[in-house]
């Protein structure tokens, strides 16, 4: 089953549509949503879009995936507070490591907050229509694609890097935040499967798992934000403190804002109507 799509023509409509969902029912982690700046970007991690442009065999990718995380834990106390280095037997939090730092991963960002979401959909690219992922946390459980816990490492690493790997797709917590993680509210998701597009997974679920879902309202969409309106929620996000400086605390947040400002204030230059 497809994911359902809806053209978000205003701020106003964005605002509304979020309102529908049952973001706060409950106790725990409702909805994840995921903003990418181009509506025809799918969900695949940064290693599987990397992988997708080589003729390698899943071994090879395999292989060279476990070099990249050697290389990373190796070096990672040279640049990162002792509390935040990531233990040489705790491979989900080396990958997380690496996500949080640019490295190409199998981790697929998402954040609890619609905003946050709508920040990264609408940031840049303004030639292009934006996008907002949203899907429901309890799909995970009802599919039945739970994750062991992160600290048993001999049930979680067959989980990861079992053969053959599974066609599914795991919720991941960080166990230890960083503040750009805190300020993001971010979380992940991730598939034993390298090669795995998580929208075509999720897709490939059975219509039962959907449907037990369904009765309890959405369980998700995405949410096409044209490139048009791309200005105008970046203007009604900034009173809401949504901002590059809010989100990436610290000096590059602070270059990010800079640039962020740049589109409106060429804009009003050229007297362009917004």
């Amino acid at each position: 089953m497809k994911f359902p799509e809806r053209r978000i023509d205003s701020w106003e409509e964005f605002a509304a549509t979020i309102r529908q969902l049952d973001l706060w029912a409950g106790v725990g982690v409702r909805w994840l949503f995921r903003g990418q700046a181009d509506a025809k970007h799918t969900l695949s991690p940064s290693l599987s879009r990397i992988l997708q442009r080589y003729p390698v065999s899943r071994k090879e990718a395999e292989l060279s995936e476990g070099a990249f995380m050697a290389e990373f834990a190796k070096r990672a106390h040279e640049h990162l507070p002792p509390a935040m280095i990531p233990r040489q037997s705790d491979p989900l939090g080396i990958l997380v490591s690496m996500q949080h730092y640019g490295a190409p991963t199998r981790l697929l960002d998402w954040t609890e907050s619609p905003y946050v979401a709508a920040y990264f959909a609408v940031e840049h690219s303004p030639e292009v229509d934006g996008a907002v992922w949203a899907l429901k946390a309890p799909l995970f459980k009802t599919a039945g694609w739970v994750m062991p816990d992160p600290r048993n490492e001999p049930v979680l690493r067959p989980w990861l890097f079992g053969q053959p790997p599974r066609d599914i797709v795991g919720l991941v917590f960080p166990m230890i935040m960083t503040d750009r993680m805190a300020a993001q509210q971010t979380l992940f998701t991730v598939s034993p499967n390298i090669f795995a597009d998580h929208a075509v997974l999720l897709e490939g679920l059975p219509d039962s798992v959907i449907k037990a879902e369904e009765a309890k309202g959405p369980v998700w969409l995405k949410m096409t934000i044209p490139a048009a309106q791309k200005f105008h929620f970046q203007r009604d996000l900034r009173p809401m403190n949504v901002t590059a400086q809010a989100l990436f605390p610290g000096l590059d947040g602070l270059g990010r804002g800079v640039r962020d400002l740049a589109w409106p204030h060429f804009h009003y230059l050229n007297g362009l109507n917004l």
